[in-house]
């Protein structure tokens, strides 16, 4: 049990860490841009990602929500099979399906909100990139 949440502690550091870190626009030193500066474009962009993460979060919640019925069915199943052949018994064959079911269901909610500090969300690199366009901005590409 010790070593469980140890890995989960870690675990936790390691999304903490990346969460630090995101995906950023390059902008083109467009007219908008230049009248603006770096500072104002700077703003927008946080506007903008802010308005994406409030937007998309609701379809974010759904995916995690399937995510997670699905990895705690797979997690259920391996935890009985481990508890059952670990344990020789139904009670532990059921500790082991609990087990599995609720690691899989957790790792499946992490990954989800994670998912985008990992690697691009190119969702909300589409709204982010429209968002800035109507603003006046031109996105180049990411960083």
């Amino acid at each position: 049990m010790e070593n469980i949440v140890k890995k989960f502690v870690i675990l936790s550091a390691v999304f903490s860490i990346l969460a630090c870190s995101s995906y950023r626009p390059i902008l083109d030193p467009n007219s908008k841009y230049l009248e603006s500066g770096e500072a104002q474009a700077d703003e927008d962009i946080s506007q903008c990602k802010v308005e994406a993460e409030d937007y998309l979060d609701k379809f974010k919640a759904e995916r995690a929500a399937r995510e997670a019925g699905r990895k705690a069915i797979v997690g259920g199943i391996i935890g009985a099979g481990t508890g059952l052949i670990m344990g020789g018994s139904g009670k532990s064959a059921l500790l082991g399906a609990a087990i599995g079911a609720g690691a899989g269901a957790m790792i499946a909610g992490i990954s989800v909100y994670g998912e985008d500090k990992v690697k691009p969300d190119h969702i909300k690199q589409t709204y982010i990139t429209n968002c800035l366009s109507r603003k006046g901005y031109s996105v180049i590409g990411w960083r």
